[in-house]
């Protein structure tokens, strides 16, 4: 056995076999790693010309959630 704080490896036949980590550890590992796949898509999207301008995307996402209003109508 191989012990860090907060990782235990366990060792058969002289090769790792096994990882256990405190939850914790766990989740900030996992977090990150969701980032870093945001991160690659939006480089995707942006790469691909998949984009909307701010005030767009703010404006809709206001009208959605507070409904139009007078200063929208054209």
């Amino acid at each position: 056995m191989h012990d860090e704080p907060g990782v235990l490896v366990l060792i058969r036949n002289g090769r790792a076999s096994a990882v256990v980590q405190d939850y914790e550890q766990y989740q900030a590992e996992h977090e990150g790693f969701l980032m870093l796949k945001l991160l690659v898509q939006g480089e995707t999207d942006c790469a691909q010309g998949r984009t909307i301008a701010q005030e767009d995307l703010f404006g809709d996402l206001r009208r959605e959630l507070t409904g139009p209003r007078a200063d929208d109508a054209v």
